[in-house]
């Protein structure tokens, strides 16, 4: 019932949020905020394609870490 702007308003909030979320080497802690966030946020594709750019950078930081 909210419209389209608001959508996009509050979408952009929570991805600036969920993008400061850092555990450090924790990065198993990090994934499970992330998918409990995108279990929360279904209905918000800009809150989605967000978290999967998130998990991404996620993966290829654990690559890092690991040195391949």
């Amino acid at each position: 019932m909210s419209s389209e702007s608001e959508i996009q308003t509050v979408s952009t909030i929570i991805c600036r949020i969920l993008k400061r979320i850092d555990h450090g080497k924790d990065l198993d802690k990090t994934l499970n905020v992330y998918t409990s966030a995108r279990g929360l946020f279904i209905n918000l594709d800009t809150v989605t394609e967000s978290l999967i750019n998130s998990t991404l950078k996620l993966g290829v930081r654990c690559h890092a870490l690991v040195k391949g």
